[in-house]
């Protein structure tokens, strides 16, 4: 970061506690976001509370600089862990210093911004608080409304994040760069939402979640068979260990141990005669982006 660079902006992860702190002794950053805490590396870090304490690190070296933090006011635990601290809200709440609405997710996210309709190329209304949260930074750092609706609207996910893939007859959600109980239960409930005939679900094993693995796998079942979902492809030891214990079937089930015998049977044989709609959702580890060539 040169003397000329007037904003860097830096993502911090991590998957044990100290480490943001860590991360925040040496970037110094004067404003902070936490997007949202979910129910990652639940194995590494033990467990949700523990997850909260590391990421709100963030938020108690920006209390101790005085900086500025940037929280959606409808998420009651960051504004819990932000009280106090100079902050600047978003959300759909008028009091917000950037109130935002959703218009849509059909399959792209809209949001009405100062009676500006920004259609970005985004799946799922779970995006709407990163939306917003752009929305609201922009503004405050004094970006157009018009370069702002523009930037969203530009911006194509790639790298397996929420991408929209058109194939000869399917249509794919991929977002298999990662997954934890909290990011894979919204996917679910956004796909069960979406329009569509045939649709398929193919998911993977969501790893790093430790003595909580079965019990998260179990929800997820769960999730499915409240959805009424028919066609599902589970990929993993974890979800074929869920499955045999909880031993429950859905009408048009597959199972493998992983994404390399998911392609050999897509090899042989096609998923589905008829056009499909299919979400692809696992861990990084799963590696399940190999089975798009063949769907």
């Amino acid at each position: 970061i040169t003397s000329d660079i007037e904003i860097a902006v830096i993502e911090m992860g991590a998957n044990h506690i100290g480490e943001i702190a860590m991360l925040c002794d040496i970037a110094q950053p004067d404003y902070g976001l936490i997007t949202n805490i979910g129910k990652a590396h639940l194995g590494e870090f033990g467990s949700f509370d523990a997850v909260v304490k590391a990421k709100t690190e963030l938020y108690q070296f920006i209390r101790k600089k005085k900086g500025k933090v940037f929280v959606n006011c409808e998420n009651d635990l960051l504004m819990l862990h932000s009280s106090g601290m100079d902050k600047t809200t978003y959300g759909i709440s008028e009091k917000a210093f950037c109130s935002c609405r959703l218009s849509g997710a059909e399959p792209f996210l809209k949001v009405t911004y100062e009676n500006e309709l920004i259609s970005s190329q985004l799946i799922g209304k779970y995006n709407f608080e990163n939306v917003a949260a752009a929305i609201c930074i922009g503004k405050y750092f004094g970006v157009d409304v018009r370069k702002i609706k523009e930037a969203i609207e530009t911006y194509v996910p790639s790298n397996n994040r929420s991408q929209v893939i058109k194939t000869k007859i399917n249509t794919l959600i991929l977002d298999a760069y990662n997954a934890n109980p909290s990011s894979m239960c919204v996917a679910i409930e956004n796909f069960h939402d979406m329009k569509g005939e045939n649709k398929w679900l193919i998911l993977g094993d969501m790893l790093e979640l430790g003595e909580y693995e079965i019990g998260e796998h179990k929800n997820i079942l769960q999730l499915i068979a409240e959805k009424k979902f028919n066609n599902v492809i589970l990929v993993g030891e974890r979800f074929s260990k869920t499955v045999s214990e909880m031993r429950i079937n859905f009408p048009n089930q597959l199972l493998f141990k992983n994404s390399d015998e998911l392609v050999n049977r897509l090899k042989l044989t096609p998923l589905s005669d008829t056009p499909s709609i299919i979400l692809i959702k696992g861990s990084r580890g799963m590696k399940l982006e190999k089975a798009v060539e063949f769907l």
